[in-house]
C-alpha cells in the first residue's frame, strides 16, 4: 500500500510540474522538492527505483516544449509500469 501512495505522489508532482510550467508558475520549486525527496529516500523506495526515477526526472530542468512533455509522460509511464509489475 505504501508503494502505491509513493508512486501516486511522484506522479502527481511530475504532472503538476507540467501544469505549472504551462501556467508560468514556479515549477522548478516542485522539481527541486521531488529531487530532494528522491535523493533523501529514507528507504521508502528501493535505491535502484529511486535512482532510476531521479535519472529520468533530472533532465526536465534542461528541456523545453515537446521534449519536456515527452519526458514527463516517460516518467509517469515508468511509474505506472512499476505498479503493473508489483
Amino acid at each position: 500500500m505504501q508503494d502505491k501512495y509513493i508512486r501516486e505522489h511522484i506522479i502527481s508532482m511530475v504532472y503538476k510540474m507540467l501544469c505549472w510550467r504551462e501556467e508560468n508558475k514556479d515549477w522548478e520549486r516542485l522539481y527541486d522538492e521531488l529531487m530532494m525527496e528522491l535523493t533523501m529516500n529514507n528507504g521508502l523506495l528501493d535505491s535502484l527505483t529511486a535512482s532510476t526515477i531521479a535519472f529520468k526526472v533530472a533532465p526536465l530542468k534542461y528541456l523545453d516544449g515537446e521534449w519536456f512533455k515527452t519526458r514527463i509522460f516517460d516518467v509517469i509511464n515508468y511509474l505506472n509500469g512499476i505498479a503493473k509489475n508489483a
